[in-house]
């Protein structure tokens, strides 16, 4: 496709049909109008890689809307996350793929409503190790406490918590940060666990 040739309508319309192939959208996001390279940045089959170049745009609804796309990455969005624009920072401080060490740079940021919406975000959840680590790790503490005599529940590693909703039921073990619950599986001559 050349967008040389293309009417500023017809390249607009090739920006905003949903069937337009990758490769002509990555053509599109280095158009000479802003109107069709913000048209690439909403699209949402646009490849992350056209996303970081669209991320350095002149354009402030750009940058914006490459924030908010749903495919940009962790790294294109610590690039957005030091923008002069704070409404691209607002953005980035709301996108769920922003890595923690940009919502940390952001919760000072100088722009009142940056700061809040990164307050208003959800909690986020540390990395949890593997499945397999967490039911290994549950494992080894609880029988090391039983060992010494101790109470399990201290021994417990840090990311685990308790909830009053399943304490009383004698299978619960313990609660993960992202809301599944390991619990004691019964039933054979070895004490396991599983995580649901």
């Amino acid at each position: 496709m050349t967008t040389k040739t293309t009417s500023l309508s017809g390249r607009l319309h090739l920006a905003m049909t949903r069937v337009t192939p990758a490769a002509t959208l990555a053509v599109l996001a280095g158009d000479h109008d802003s109107d069709v390279r913000a048209a690439v940045a909403r699209h949402p089959s646009t490849p992350a890689a056209t996303l970081a170049q669209l991320a350095e745009d002149r354009p402030v609804v750009v940058r914006r809307l490459v924030a908010d796309h749903p495919s940009t990455t962790a790294s294109t969005l610590a690039l957005l996350a030091t923008d002069s624009e704070w409404l691209v920072r607002v953005a980035v401080a709301t996108h769920p793929a922003t890595p923690a060490s940009s919502l940390a740079l952001l919760a000072t940021d100088g722009e009142w409503g940056v700061r809040v919406a990164v307050a208003d975000r959800p909690p986020l959840t540390p990395d949890l190790p593997a499945d397999e680590e967490i039911l290994a790790a549950v494992t080894a503490a609880i029988a090391d406490a039983e060992r010494r005599g101790e109470n399990w529940c201290d021994a417990l590693p840090d990311y685990c918590h308790g909830d009053p909703a399943h304490e009383s039921d004698g299978q619960y073990i313990t609660t993960l940060p992202d809301g599944r619950v390991v619990w004691l599986v019964e039933g054979d001559q070895f004490t396991r666990y599983r995580i649901a």
